[in-house]
């Protein structure tokens, strides 16, 4: 899965996190990449003297970085392409079509970028489309590994393609993915009662590490019961007292888009997390 991977650039501090993600997977899983930079353009039919000088700009620093990549030992590729404005995630889409790439990483400004969900940032719009696994890299001084896993499940079909992505990652780079489940319980007046049997969240549970050791890679997993509506909380807070370098999640893809802009589960832990997200759509490993 991680054998072609597309890094959508546009050299911004939170690309070049994408980028050192990319140069990592290249170095520990072997992966082949292709840098992109879109440069977006008016609506006019030919190309201002502006959008020249930054479409020459913009390949210059493509062809930089696949030639410092390929003296590091990687297989490196660049490309450079024009979009009409609001219309790059599109061509992010085509280009991934072209390179025939596997997982898709790119860059995004975490807590501050609540706005873009809501406005159409790029990183969202991708996630939208739901075509291939979007690595979302955020703005962070912590090193990049993907050693440590955190896969979180609630069992459905549209986590499968997450457990699979978060197993042939573990496994080419010799990794490990913790699962995690949680269980919420509401609150009410006088009390208050659990959603799921505990028993019904432990099968998830493991059965989703039975799969993954099937699978060959090294897995364990818990429950956690939380309160409804604090399920993302519960997620980051998990990664964080783990350690975990990964957090790896199922996403809907295009049926997703309201819950992205209302507030899914994945949308909050995007905004939260301080490492990584994962998040792959169903139709991926299925």
């Amino acid at each position: 899965m991680f054998e072609r991977v597309l890094m959508a650039v546009d050299g911004s501090a939170h690309s070049q996190r994408a980028l050192e993600a990319g140069r990592a997977l290249a170095l520990t899983a072997g992966s082949e990449l292709r840098l992109l930079q879109v440069v977006e353009r008016g609506y006019g039919r030919k190309l201002s003297p502006v959008d020249l000088s930054d479409r020459t700009w913009a390949k210059e620093a493509v062809d930089r970085t696949v030639a410092e990549l390929r003296e590091a030992g990687i297989e490196a590729s660049g490309s450079c392409r024009c979009a009409l404005r609001g219309h790059t995630a599109n061509e992010i889409r085509d280009e991934a079509a072209r390179f025939r790439a596997s997982v898709i990483i790119m860059g995004t400004r975490g807590l501050s970028d609540l706005a873009g969900a809501t406005l159409g940032s790029v990183s969202h719009q991708v996630l939208h489309l739901g075509f291939l696994p979007v690595l979302l890299v955020h703005r962070d001084d912590a090193p990049i590994s993907f050693h440590s896993i955190l896969l979180a499940t609630d069992g459905s079909q549209g986590a499968e393609g997450a457990l699979d992505a978060a197993g042939q990652l573990a496994r080419s780079v010799d990794g490990e993915v913790h699962v995690l489940h949680c269980a919420e319980y509401e609150v009410v007046r006088g009390g208050g009662y659990d959603l799921e049997l505990f028993e019904d969240a432990m099968g998830i549970v493991k059965r989703a590490v039975a799969d993954l050791h099937r699978r060959g890679a090294k897995a364990t997993g818990d429950v956690h019961r939380c309160q409804r509506g604090t399920v993302a909380r519960e997620i980051v807070g998990q990664a964080t007292a783990r350690g975990a370098a990964l957090i790896a999640m199922g996403t809907r893809g295009r049926s997703d888009l309201g819950s992205l802009v209302l507030g899914s589960t994945l949308h909050r832990v995007l905004h939260l997390a301080g490492v990584p997200v994962l998040a792959v759509p169903q139709a991926t490993g299925s």
